[in-house]
């Protein structure tokens, strides 16, 4: 019986939206940093990436494939250099939570404005 009691007050608290749902995932367009002198945005997003233990490939179409792995965890994602100083952030794939996508992927965003700026 208290099995049944705690498995409907968990069922509510999840319909009241004590364990959230999966928020929406953050997409970046146009993220824009400053570059100092001597610098260039491709380095910087590949020596944030090292930083944050991304693995930064170069793909053919000038993009760079970024893929960490984390125990089970993986995130794979496609930084796109707009000019020399934006860039996109396209999604390839993850298997966790949105919410924790979104934090790493801020993670590596404020990372890259740190090298690009450094």
């Amino acid at each position: 019986m208290k099995k049944l009691a705690m498995v409907a007050m968990m069922g509510l608290l999840a319909g009241c939206g004590l364990f959230r749902s999966d928020e929406p995932r953050v997409e970046v367009d146009n993220a824009t940093v400053v570059v100092a002198q001597g610098r260039n945005l491709r380095n910087a997003v590949v020596q944030a990436a090292t930083r944050r233990r991304w693995i930064a490939q170069e793909l053919e179409n000038g993009d760079i494939r970024c893929k960490i792995v984390q125990r089970n965890n993986v995130v794979a994602i496609d930084i796109v250099i707009k000019n020399e100083t934006t860039y996109a952030i396209r999604f390839v794939e993850s298997n966790i939570p949105n919410r924790k996508y979104n934090q790493w992927v801020n993670n590596l965003q404020r990372e890259i404005a740190k090298w690009a700026a450094n």
